[in-house]
This record gives structure tokens, sequence and C-alpha cells, in this order.
């Protein structure tokens, strides 16, 4: 912090592994309509794979800002930084299938009978056993990301103020699968921004912003090779000419702050997406599909929002409440209503049912409602979600759209910040910021459900969960 500007660095150096041993997956199948018990699936019966994937990434940015002289009312500085991002990955994939020989039914063997050493036999009597991984199971990436920007803030007398500025990016992703194909870009963007800020009275202000902003696709999407959906078996495999997504995005909201703790506030936002990344689906021999993804030529997102927070500090002042601990009680509740839509190029939609659809993932309605109480050394939340249907997979060859039906979520979160002195002991300096914490999820038990059509496609319960930690300061 110096006499004429302020400088704000930052440097990170981190490096990631993860081995995952041993994944089998069991694929079972019977004719439609039958009665007889399962057998192995004819093509794979049991694969086992093993993957390692290691990565690091080097980052560093800074910002600086220079404050002018006042003109009168009127304050103004100018800010600029820059950062720079530098990553690599390689991941390493070995798989390896064992297929019965003879047709093996559930009523007359369990997997540990099929599947052990005593029965791997070539010979047609037992279970074949081959290493089936492709070149394109492994692959390695790299990314190099730059930019710098320049802006400022403008306000005058306080009622009017404004955050400006441009920013220019160069992202440079490079992956190259073991099979040779290369896939990435190199890509410039200038992405500008505003933000508008007007205040109508102290308590009531008027905000409208518009910016541009960069999707960069994952780096497994990229990869030319396959990769699986553990929930589901899906299977997928990447694009190597993903382009990142473009977006443009704009909002107008009116919000009212009744104190420093409470605020109100409604606005409505509206996002262009070009190049929105989405899935694509392609035929097989067997009458299946693969799933891949492309770029969409264009899609949006129409939204309408609503929330704020009220303090339980009012009944007290009003003395309807003779309890001094409700004045840190709060209420805070969010709402939003959307309506996304996206277009695909027909071209390389492949073997999906609608060119046109609502973006993957994105939810009709949601809300957030908590209740909460701020402590000295204490806090505690009850939080309750709901969220609205939202497309989950797209159909292939004239089947329906699969979609995810709205659930609800119950859970709380309870913190207690330990005394840092103890009676006869004195004061203990590990327990200076010392905390235990204690959080519920999925109080009510809730269940996935997606639907394809009217039929139900597949249904997934993972229960109620509870944890606890222990922060402790040790130096």
């Amino acid at each position: 912090d110096f006499k004429w500007f302020q400088v704000d660095s930052r440097g990170q150096h981190s490096e990631t592994e993860r081995d995952r041993p041993d994944r089998s997956t069991y694929r079972y199948q019977r004719p439609f309509g039958s009665d007889r018990l399962p057998s192995f699936y004819a093509d794979t019966g049991l694969e086992r794979d093993f993957n390692e994937v290691n990565g690091q990434l080097d980052s560093g940015n800074g910002d600086v800002t220079i404050p002018l002289p006042d003109i009168g009312d009127f304050k103004w500085d100018l800010r600029g930084g820059g950062d720079i991002n530098v990553g690599s990955r390689d991941s390493n994939t070995r798989r390896f299938q064992f297929i019965p020989q003879n047709d093996v039914r559930l009523d007359r063997h369990v997997i540990e009978q099929i599947i052990n050493d005593n029965k791997i036999r070539n010979d047609g009597s037992g279970v074949a056993f081959n290493e089936v991984t492709l070149a394109s199971d492994s692959y390695t990436a790299d990314t190099d990301t730059r930019g710098y920007y320049i802006g400022g803030h403008m306000g005058f007398d306080e009622w009017i103020e404004t955050d400006f500025g441009v920013r220019n990016t160069n992202a440079n992703y490079e992956v190259i699968t073991g099979g040779g194909t290369v896939g990435g870009f190199d890509r410039e963007f200038w992405l500008p921004s505003v933000n508008v800020t007007g205040s109508i009275t102290d308590e009531l202000q008027l905000r409208a912003s518009y910016g541009q902003s960069v999707s960069y696709p994952r780096l497994v999407e990229l990869a030319e090779t396959t990769f699986f959906n553990p929930d589901t078996g899906e299977q997928f495999i990447g694009n190597a000419q993903l382009a990142p997504t473009e977006i443009d995005s704009y909002d107008l909201r009116l919000e009212f702050y009744p104190s420093s703790t409470e605020n109100l506030n409604l606005g409505v936002f509206y996002k262009q997406l070009e190049n929105s990344i989405e899935q694509q689906f392609l035929p097989l021999a067997s009458g299946t599909s693969l799933t891949s993804f492309t770029n969409g030529q264009n899609g949006e997102i129409l939204g309408l929002e609503t929330g704020g927070r009220v303090s339980f500090d009012r009944v007290v002042r009003a003395g309807w409440v003779p309890f001094d601990w409700v004045a840190n009680t709060y209420f805070q509740a969010n709402f939003a209503l959307s309506n996304s839509s996206v277009e695909l190029d027909p071209e390389a939609s492949g073997a999906a049912t609608n060119q046109r659809r609502p973006l993957t993932g994105q939810a009709d309605t949601t809300l957030n409602l908590q209740l909460g109480y701020d402590g000295d050394t204490q806090d505690f939340t009850l939080l309750y979600n709901r969220v609205g249907s939202r497309l989950d997979q797209a159909g292939t060859n004239n089947l329906p759209d699969i979609y995810q039906q709205p659930i609800s979520f119950l859970g709380f979160t309870y913190s207690l910040d330990l005394p840092t002195r103890l009676p006869f002991i004195g004061p203990i300096p590990t327990l200076s910021g010392a905390q235990i914490k204690f959080k519920g999820a999925n109080l009510l038990n809730a269940e996935r459900e997606y639907r394809q059509g009217e039929r139900l496609q597949r249904r997934v319960e993972f229960g109620r969960s509870f944890s606890a930690s222990l922060r402790l300061n040790l130096f």
C-alpha cells in the first residue's frame, strides 16, 4: 500500500494425484418381458479398469489501483492487472475384460463362482480374459491462459457509481490422446463489462450491468477418450473440435436495504450463449448410442429472481418478544424462475431427438429458504432447497428427453467456537480460533427421480448424511 497507488498480488502452485484402482463394471441382460433371470451381457461381461491422473497448476496475478484526485463531488480511480495460469495433466487407463464362453445364468452361479482364477480359460469352457486397453484411453493436456485488464471506478455524490473495464484473454489448450488425435484451441477474447448503480434514496438503489465472459471446455471433453458416468453407466467420448462458450450477460436489479443486515431485491437477467457445449449422440451399429459433445449454434436463458433477508431484531426492539437472543435470528429467501433453450446444428446433433431443447441441467425454478442464528460464539442454520424440473439427458432415436423431476432438500449446520480459557487451567493457545461443526444433509431422505416422457427411467436413493468436524490452530 504505497502513497500514490495500491498493489495486490498472489501466487499459487498446486499438484494433484488420483489413483483409481480396480473399478469393476458388471452388466446383465434378459429379453424384454421375459421372466428368466438375467445373464451376463454378451459383449462385455465384467470389465475392470485402472486409472491414474496427475496434474499441476501454476498461477499468479496482480492488481494495481490508482486513486485520482476528487473533482468536487466526483470521485474516480483507475485499475489494471493481469494473470497467468499454466497447467498440465496426464491420464492413463488400462482396461481388462472377463467374458464367459458359454451361457452363464444367475440362477446357476453367483458372480464369485463365475469370475475367479480357476475359471479363466480361453478354450471355450470357462471365462476368457483379455486386455482391451485402447491407445485413446490415455491422454496428455497442456493449458495456458494469460490475460490483462484495464478499467476504473467513477462515483458522483454517492448517488451514482459506475465500474467499467475491458479484459483481454489468450487461451491455449492442447489435448493429445494416445491415438495421436490433437484437440484444443488457441483463441483471443476481448471481454468488456460495465456496472451502473443509482441510489434512488438512501435505502433504495437500481443496478444495471452488462458483461461478456467465456467458459472453456473441460479437458476430458476435449480428449477423444472414453469415460463413464458411474451413476448411470453411460459412456462418453470427448470431441477434439470443441470451442469455448462465449456469454453475454444482462442484469437489471432493484435493491432495498432497510438496515445494515436486511435487504429485499427483485431482478431480471438474460444470458446469450454462443457455442454452448451440449451433448451429442452418436448412433452405434448395435442400435444404442454413444454420448459425445458438440457446440450448440446459440442458446439463451431468461429469468426472474427475487429474494431478501429479514432480521428478527425488529420484533425485539418493538417489545413483541422478551428474549434478547432472538435479535440474532434472521430469515433469508431466494426464488428464481428461468426459461432456457439451445439450438443444435442439425448436421452435428447425431441421433438426438430434438434439435431445440432446454439447456442441460438448467432448472426452471429454484427456491432457497434459510432460518439462521448468528451468535457471538455459536451459529445455527436450517436450510431448505427445492430445485424444479431440469433436462438430464436428451433423448435419442425419437425417444423423449430425460428430465430430473423436482426435488427438495432439508439440512442444517451448527458451529461452536471453543473457549480460549479453561477454568483452573488458563488460556490455551491452540484453542484460539478452534471450532467444532456439525452438519446434516437430506433430512427428508429425498430421492432423485428421472422420467423419460411418462415412464420412470431411473431412481437414485442416496440417503441422509451427518458429519462432524473439529478445527484447531496448531501453529
